[in-house]
């Protein structure tokens, strides 16, 4: 399996580390009346691993897979471990559970860019703790493995991963026989932010979702992709095409559903669905991630966006403020009794 390491001069200098497997296997029962939840196995990082067991190595991907006969759809990952006590450093998650990579239906891996590569905390451990796995009828076998791809030892990070959340899985109403339903999700960024991935997350009913960012009068639709729930994709920005959205944006994630005959993959169109893990009831959520930038950063990346625009009259989708004029320096404070 290809793990989507990097092309390029890059992928030379990454080495492979397959973990098989992190779980060996699990078993679900014919029937759990409304079952759904994680695996409770987990896999620990340690020496046998990583080449120092007291550092922390950066993944620039990672990747899942697995066979199950259809018993779920979704795999989460992430490390546990103690806090990490250096939360605002690039790289760190600053807490003691970190989603590191999610594994569902046909989903290609995830790839880290080169200034923003995940880190694995030594003495953590790898637990699927959101695994959406359910009785389908029959007895179950289900086998997964993951695998990453490291950084060479010594990198750091040079962004933060961002905060930015956006979805809801609680106001979740869909009706039966019905196409053009829409759902709506709403966040404000709070620190400038560079969006690397969008990686929409419906259940069977999903048929489109759209990203749109907001600063000030100007809205800004950033994607709009279909969705099938057969084979979920995530789409990642070129680095001179991610969106470079300013603190304050809104960002304004939609989704469509259809649960007429035109859409095949609900089980039973005809009764009414909420949010669920189950693939019989809905999530809303862009699973994709970013990173946030001090100012510096954000200036010298809309810096670099503008060098290859032509003229003023280039205008670049998701980078609202590429032509507004530069922040002056802050003045250099006078000594005392200075003139």
């Amino acid at each position: 399996m290809n793990v989507g390491g990097p092309l390029g001069s890059r992928a030379s200098a990454l080495r492979l580390v397959w973990l098989v497997p992190v779980f060996a296997g699990f078993f679900i029962p014919a029937a759990i009346p409304g079952a759904v939840g994680g695996v409770s196995r987990r896999h620990h990082f340690h020496e046998g691993y990583c080449a120092d067991p007291a550092a922390e190595l950066p993944a620039v991907s990672s990747a899942g897979r697995g066979c199950s006969d259809a018993a779920g759809h979704v795999r989460t990952g992430q490390t546990m471990g103690p806090r990490n006590e250096n939360a605002d450093e690039p790289g760190s998650e600053g807490r003691r559970h970190a989603a590191l990579v999610r594994g569902k239906r046909h989903r290609h891996s995830d790839i880290f860019p080169p200034e923003a590569g995940r880190l694995l905390a030594a003495n953590s451990s790898l637990s699927l703790t959101a695994g959406h796995i359910h009785p389908n009828g029959r007895e179950t076998k289900a086998h997964l493995e993951f695998g990453f791809k490291f950084f060479p030892k010594g990198y750091k990070p040079l962004f933060r991963r961002s905060t930015l959340r956006v979805g809801n899985g609680i106001d979740i109403d869909v009706k039966p026989n019905q196409a053009k339903q829409e759902l709506h999700a709403y966040a404000t960024l709070t620190e400038n932010t560079k969006i690397i991935a969008f990686e929409p997350h419906l259940h069977a009913p999903g048929v489109r979702m759209c990203l749109e960012a907001i600063w000030g009068h100007n809205i800004q639709t950033l994607n709009c992709v279909g969705y099938d729930h057969n084979w979920v994709k995530q789409y990642v920005y070129e680095d001179d095409a991610a969106p470079l959205l300013p603190k304050g944006t809104i960002v304004h994630l939609m989704g469509f559903l259809d649960t007429t005959a035109n859409n095949k993959n609900p089980a039973d169109p005809r009764n009414w669905a909420g949010g669920g893990r189950r693939s019989i009831a809905n999530m809303f959520i862009d699973l994709g991630y970013s990173v946030a930038l001090t100012e510096e950063q954000f200036q010298a990346e809309m810096a670099k966006r503008r060098a290859k625009m032509k003229s003023r009259n280039d205008y670049d989708i998701g980078c609202p403020l590429c032509w507004a004029p530069p922040v002056p320096p802050a003045p250099a404070a006078q000594p005392a009794g200075g003139q």
